[in-house]
């Protein structure tokens, strides 16, 4: 089998288990919710208080931010291209500050 396949599928792989991993829990709280209204059992109250901290808070906000802040560490890890483009990128950056912080010592004030 070729390499760079077998690389491809695992990175895809990986993105679809970070992506899973990040939105099931929402989905399946929001399900339960849904379930748990239409058939409306006595247990609605307490697990819409439950949906309310830990689905909306947990799921909602802070595993969406959590996969949106790992898809780039996953980039940076499993592709040579976008990992050779982002240090030339720093690399730039970094030595165009340099140049204009010594430039700028080296000129007189007024």
């Amino acid at each position: 089998m070729d390499i760079r396949f077998m690389e491809a599928s695992v990175t895809i792989t990986l993105f679809t288990a970070l992506y899973l991993l990040c939105n099931l829990p929402m989905l399946l709280l929001q399900t339960s919710a849904n379930i748990t209204y239409f058939i409306g059992t006595d247990k609605y109250q307490l697990q819409n208080a439950v949906y309310g901290w830990y689905g909306l808070v947990i799921s909602r906000n802070f595993l969406t931010i959590l996969n949106a802040a790992t898809n780039p560490c996953l980039y940076l890890t499993r592709m040579k291209r976008y990992r050779a483009w982002f240090v030339g990128m720093i690399s730039r950056k970094c030595s165009s500050l340099m140049s204009h912080v010594t430039s700028s010592r080296t000129e007189p004030s007024e």
